[in-house]
This record gives C-alpha cells, sequence and structure tokens, in this order.
C-alpha cells in the first residue's frame, strides 16, 4: 500500500495583477451551476410532475426539488452570474487569445430534461454567440472551446444515467473516447487520424486556422449511458509556441441514495484511461509534429501539460468522517486517483463538488499534482463571501502553470473582479 502524500492549504497569496497573457494556453474554470430557472422551462417542474412521470427509483428528484425551493432557493444560484462568466470567456477565447472552457459538474440540480436544455441554451446564448461574433452559428465551436463533466447531479438519478440526458445535451464537448474506437469495427479513429492529423476532432488549433472540427454525432452516443462516453481525451495545441494540453474528463459521478452526494472512480475507469492517453500521445508525437520536421523544435514541443477534470475532490474536504462518508469521493477511488495522478503525472487536476475554493497537492513519489477546486461559478451570499460566486482562468506556458487568475463576483457592482493568485514554492 502506497502512502498519501497529500498537501493542504499551502501557501498563497492575493495580488491586484493579472497575468500575463504572451503565449500559451489559458483555461477557464467554472464548476457547480446548478441552473434554476422554472420560467425557462416548457413545462413546468412540480412534485406531482415528478412523482407522475417517474419511476420509483427516481423520488430522490422530489426530494432535490424540495430542496431547491425551500432550502437552496431560486435566488441563490445566480443566472445573472453564469451569464456574465459565460460571456467574459467567450470575449478571451474570440479575441484569439487560444482559451478554452471547463465546467467540473453539477450543471443542473436534479438531472431534469428541461435543466440540460436550459443549460445548453446559455452556452450556445451567451457564450457559442459571443465567439462566434457575427458569423453564421455552430455548435461545433463548443467541442472546439469548451469540455464539460458531469456532477452527482447531473447523474441524480438511475434513469438519467441509463437515459444519458448528459450525452444528449453535452456530448458535442466530449473528447476521444473508448466507444468511439469500437463504434465503427471497419475505421479505428486513430488510424484515420494519423493518415490526417489536421482534420481531426481531436487534435485543436485554438485559433483554428488549419483545423476542421466537427461534433461527435448523436447517432454514437444515443444508445450508450452516461458512463460508457467517460473517460475521453482532447488535446489543445498552441504550435506557435509548442504549448500542447491534454484534458483527461473522468466522471467520478453515480447515482446515490437520497442524503447522498458521494462519488466513485472505479479502476477500470482509470486504466481505460491510461491506455486512451498512451495511445493518443503516440500518435500526437508522431503525426501532429510532423510538419516541424524541417523546422526547429523547441525541447518542450513534444511534452503534454497534462489536466484531468473530475467533480469531487480527491482528498478529504468534510468536517467530520461522517459528512465525508455522504459527501465525498469513496475512500478507495481516493487512493486510486492519487495513484493515477502519480503514474501518469498528471499536472493538475481541476475539480468542483464542494462550492469552496480550494488548492492543495497530491502525490506519491517525486511528482505532485496540484489540485484545485473553483468553488461554485453561481452562488451568490454575502454572509459567506469565502464561497461568493467566481471562476478561475489558468496560464499554462510549455510544461508550467504560469499563472492562475481568480474572478469573484462584487454584488454591488454586478461584475466579476480579478486578481491574480500566486503560488508560493512548497
Amino acid at each position: 500500500m502506497h502512502k498519501f502524500i497529500i498537501r493542504k492549504n499551502f501557501n498563497s497569496t492575493l495580488t491586484n495583477h493579472t497575468t500575463n497573457t504572451g503565449g500559451g494556453i489559458f483555461l477557464h474554470h467554472l464548476s457547480d451551476l446548478h441552473i434554476w430557472q422554472p420560467e425557462k422551462f416548457h413545462q413546468p417542474i412540480t412534485v406531482y410532475s415528478l412523482f407522475r412521470n417517474s419511476s420509483f427509483q427516481d423520488w430522490k428528484q422530489i426530494q432535490g426539488y424540495l430542496n431547491i425551493k425551500h432550502n437552496r432557493g431560486p435566488n441563490l444560484y445566480q443566472y445573472s452570474c453564469l451569464k456574465k462568466a459565460l460571456q467574459e470567456i467567450g470575449v478571451r477565447c474570440k479575441n484569439d487569445e487560444y482559451s478554452h472552457l471547463v465546467i467540473t459538474g453539477d450543471v443542473t440540480n436534479i438531472s431534469h430534461p428541461e435543466e440540460f436544455e436550459l443549460a445548453r441554451n446559455m452556452l450556445n446564448e451567451y457564450f457559442v454567440e459571443t465567439i462566434r461574433n457575427g458569423e453564421e452559428f455552430n455548435e461545433n465551436l463548443l467541442y472546439e472551446y469548451c469540455s464539460i463533466i458531469p456532477g452527482n447531479h447531473d447523474a441524480y438519478t438511475p434513469s438519467s444515467v441509463t437515459n444519458n440526458y448528459f450525452g444528449h445535451y453535452f456530448g458535442n464537448t466530449l473528447g476521444l473516447y473508448n466507444a468511439m474506437l469500437t463504434s465503427d469495427p471497419q475505421q479505428d479513429p486513430l488510424s484515420a487520424f494519423s493518415q490526417n492529423a489536421h482534420h481531426s476532432n481531436f487534435f485543436l488549433d485554438q485559433r483554428g486556422k488549419n483545423q476542421h472540427l466537427n461534433s461527435l454525432k448523436n447517432s454514437i452516443f444515443e444508445s450508450l449511458s452516461m458512463n460508457d462516453l467517460f473517460p475521453n481525451v482532447k488535446i489543445l495545441s498552441n504550435a506557435q509556441d509548442g504549448t500542447h494540453v491534454l484534458i483527461l474528463s473522468l466522471s467520478s459521478s453515480v447515482p446515490q441514495k437520497p442524503f447522498v452526494a458521494g462519488g466513485v472512480v472505479e479502476q477500470t475507469q482509470l486504466e481505460q484511461a491510461s491506455k486512451l492517453m498512451k495511445e493518443i500521445e503516440t500518435t500526437f508525437r508522431h503525426e501532429y509534429l510532423k510538419e516541424n520536421n524541417d523546422k526547429e523544435v523547441s525541447s518542450n514541443a513534444s511534452s503534454l501539460f497534462k489536466v484531468v477534470l473530475m467533480h469531487h475532490p480527491p482528498v478529504e474536504r468534510a468536517k467530520d468522517s461522517f459528512r465525508e462518508y455522504l459527501n465525498g469521493l469513496e475512500k478507495k477511488s481516493k487512493q486510486r486517483i492519487v495513484e493515477f495522478c502519480d503514474s501518469e503525472k498528471i499536472d493538475l487536476l481541476l475539480h468542483g463538488h464542494t462550492h469552496v475554493p480550494y488548492l492543495g497537492r497530491i502525490g506519491i513519489s517525486n511528482h505532485e499534482t496540484l489540485v484545485i477546486d473553483n468553488g461554485s461559478t453561481t452562488y451568490v451570499n454575502e454572509e459567506k463571501p469565502y464561497k461568493m460566486a467566481r471562476y478561475h482562468s489558468y496560464h499554462i506556458k510549455g510544461k508550467n502553470l504560469v499563472g492562475i487568475e481568480q474572478h469573484v463576483w462584487n454584488t454591488a457592482t454586478q461584475v466579476f473582479e480579478r486578481k491574480e493568485l500566486v503560488l508560493d514554492k512548497v
């Protein structure tokens, strides 16, 4: 049994300076959106409608609905915050900044199709519309500029997973996953990619000058459950300065009993992730960099900065063991994640779930993985400023994370205020 090395709350300071925007790739991190706008639903969601239209195994939705009505309230997670964040990040993507949006789960509250549709419509209306800047509408931009994983609220019921609501509404944000490799026995996507690297939907040049991006076809994932879509891998590239970011999306979200919000990551998912990453890395090194045969390539040109997206934190965050049992990642899953990040040399793990921002490190050997919880992007409560709505921006250059920005909601001005988060060495 390996001994974990988990460093929590290492020293950090806030400054008023913004990150240097020269080169590299930016990841903009949103999480725990919990969108709820009843006036925008096509059909009203009520206790009666949930009881009438759900099977017994899905009655947890009623618990969640009552929690919204009588605990969380309609104004605790604010629509205006998400709208502003999507527009701001959309502007950065439009301005050719090599930017990419990542959302680490809990887009919805009770995994109702009305919620998923509202979330997708918001992404299209405030994010894609901002990027396209008057050009013809194209949902493929979501693949190029956005990666989303599910949270426990997006896998709230067994039927939401088996019916794959997440895949139906957000399938065009997914990277390469195993089901794609076996969907057509006559064609291996990796082989097809090897023949024409510049026209794949696996490797992305964020300026899109030489890339043609295709959204995933509904026919591929309509017959799959949500679990079949994970793990999946996407690579972002800034060929100008040799910054290449591998994004591995994992799912820790499984349907749970009422009042339980914990997560699980099975060993099989991580084994598939290792295999998928190795295949993609091999193809990347041999094919994507062919264009540099006659050029001088920097030493880090074939190196990948590796990022994992998951919803539940890989470390204990609850106040006591019972709350950790109810709400945290399963103990064995924590161990698996730490070992996986060590063996695969993961540089950065982004997650959500707790609604409380956090920075720490996990590791076993000499390698350590930086772990960051964004908190909630829509939570507004002036009595708890440490949980105030926010999003993070990470500046990656070569193999280094060179800057982190915090964008924290100001209730008086109704804007996100930006500060740089400087990480001290540990």
